[in-house]
């Protein structure tokens, strides 16, 4: 068995956001490899579907050249009928460009939902969306 990967070359844009990994709280062991955690700072899941009310988060990595900082950080939470339902802007990413955002979980109402997170500086954006569904 073969498998191609295409593996983004962040440093070729001023500003680029890597994919967005769900992570549940740890509960006990995890599979998390050593190897993992010195890439990814977070226990992702496969899980899409969330409880109200369930302690969920996504993980992202945001790449700025030294020339496209400051960045400004948003996400918004779009319901199926496509109305924002949650949203906050303007967050700083943490010194080493790791953004985390909590899903507003026990404010959303059981159906599907898409996340969509954006950052923007000096002309330049990046953005990132994700399916989740609240039962």
């Amino acid at each position: 068995m073969s498998l191609d990967v295409d593996a983004p070359d962040f440093s070729q844009s001023s500003l680029a956001l890597s994919g967005l990994v769900f992570e549940l709280p740890a509960h006990g062991y995890s599979v998390m490899d050593w190897t993992l955690t010195s890439l990814l700072p977070a226990t992702p899941t496969t899980s899409r579907q969330f409880a109200g009310g369930q302690r969920a988060s996504v993980f992202a990595r945001l790449y700025a050249s030294p020339a496209a900082r400051p960045v400004s950080l948003s996400w918004q939470v779009i319901s199926a009928d496509d109305r924002a339902v949650a949203s906050a802007a303007g967050l700083s990413p943490a010194g080493n460009g790791d953004v985390r955002i909590e899903l507003p979980t026990s404010r959303l109402t059981p159906g599907e939902y898409l996340l969509d997170v954006r950052a923007t500086s000096s002309g330049a954006s990046a953005e990132r969306s994700v399916r989740f569904t609240i039962r």
